[in-house]
């Protein structure tokens, strides 16, 4: 008889540092239609599941652990290595397959489950690599903020917004709030003296410039965020930019679509300086790129950090040829980037930041641009977002702009999801 089986991704949990994924698999027939009914799913043959002509190599693998019992009788787990993967026997129909963190190492189950044609699951992990394969294969499964909130019975107030909610417009809304759940939106003191029902702002990603902290501290509202969250996609484009700029990628597509083939000396990232501005999580991953090109890589902090190359912001601006801005916006760094600094860079030189806008003085940038007093700038974050359609910056060849995008990864935007609502589900259930 040909055996089949469902596969239900049940649950997942830590031990130790380690994540685990557990699934089930029905592997006795006459177990199958009770599942099936159960939990209302398809099911997929065994050996489409683990592969073809392998049935019998898996019925034996499957024999021969559930006959394993220790001295008293009793079923014992045992790790086993099949198919590339570790597996933990727990009992007779469930399988827990063993994965650590960073997300890409689920990517050789994800290469495996390729072989379905379809998916049928059940309460899948929380694991944003999955959902993205899951839906790109359009599988069957519900995992969304709005059922989560329907199930713990959290009404949800979603209001129209044009990048982030101003003051203003929070205020309109936040009488009767428990909860926020927000961006970049602007919580203001203002905002949460008006809401004396708040008990909890989560926000979607990591800075929380935005919120009013002490305000919030003072009411006793928790802010929670999901720190580390976008270190990854915002050094892959601060790179990106850097080798635009160093290799001048964008100017001469931009010729060669004119018609104009003409060929420029460039440079190395070996033959350049990077100073960072800000080696926090961002930081040290822009760090880790910048000198896997060969970079010669300096850095300053208002703290204290274990690395040889800190040096003073004056020293950094004068040395750079590419100057990455990755602090957070605080008192301290608003307007960090100014007339004075920009002066200080060499004319050769590139600005990037992909931190927050208001960290560079725009009116003062512009200025230094068009007297040539530095070579270009990217910017992803503006002092006014969306940037403004009359913005000088608009019009200017030397300027790679982006939409407050550099965060965008389907990995860090899934786990941030997540994150957000559970933290704020956890916080306002206590």
């Amino acid at each position: 008889m040909t055996k089949s089986a469902i596969v239900i991704f049940k649950d997942d949990f830590t031990r130790g540092d380690k994540k685990w994924l557990r699934f089930e698999t029905v592997i006795a027939p006459r177990r199958l239609e009770e599942t099936v009914r159960k939990y209302g799913l398809h099911f997929v043959d065994l050996d489409t599941l683990i592969g073809p002509g392998s049935v019998e190599e898996a019925s034996a693998l499957v024999r021969e652990l559930s006959l394993l019992t220790d001295s008293g009788g009793r079923r014992i787990s045992k790790l086993v290595n099949y198919k590339g993967f570790e597996l933990w026997w727990m009992n007779y129909d469930s399988l827990m397959y063993k994965f650590c963190l960073p997300y890409t190492q689920y990517r050789p189950l994800l290469e495996y489950l390729k072989c379905f044609s379809k998916i049928y699951l059940y309460e899948p992990p929380n694991y944003p690599l999955f959902k993205y394969f899951l839906d790109a294969h359009e599988c069957q499964y519900t995992t969304k903020p709005e059922k989560r909130f329907e199930k713990e019975s959290i009404e949800m107030v979603i209001p129209q917004v044009n990048e982030r909610l101003s003051e203003q417009e929070l205020l309109n809304l936040i009488g009767d709030i428990d909860a926020i759940l927000c961006g970049d939106d602007r919580v203001t003191r203002k905002v949460i003296e008006s809401a004396p029902k708040l008990k909890v702002i989560s926000k979607w990603g990591t800075g929380i410039d935005s919120i009013d902290q002490v305000a919030a501290k003072e009411h006793g509202i928790i802010v929670r965020n999901t720190p580390n969250a976008f270190s990854v996609p915002v050094a892959d484009s601060v790179l990106g930019y850097i080798l635009c700029f160093a290799r001048d990628i964008i100017n001469l597509d931009r010729k060669m679509r004119e018609g104009i083939w003409i060929k420029k000396m460039t440079v190395t990232l070996s033959e350049c300086t990077l100073g960072i501005i800000g080696l926090g999580n961002v930081g040290r991953e822009v760090l880790k790129r910048a000198q896997a090109f060969g970079m010669k890589v300096i850095a300053n902090d208002i703290k204290d950090m274990n690395f040889d190359g800190m040096v003073s912001l004056e020293q950094l601006l004068a040395e750079a040829d590419f100057v990455s801005v990755n602090c957070d916006l605080n008192p301290t760094s608003h307007h960090l980037i100014n007339a004075k600094t920009l002066s200080l860079m060499k004319t050769t030189a590139y600005l990037i930041n992909t931190a927050r806008g208001s960290i560079v003085d725009e009116k003062a940038l512009v200025e230094s641009l068009e007297s040539g007093k530095i070579a270009g700038v990217a910017l992803d974050v503006f002092e006014e977002e969306p940037l403004p359609l009359s913005s000088p910056l608009r019009k200017m060849e030397n300027v790679i702009l982006s939409p407050h995008n550099s965060n965008s990864s389907i990995l860090a935007w899934e786990y941030v999801h997540e994150n957000t609502v559970n933290n704020l589900i956890k916080e306002l259930l206590k």
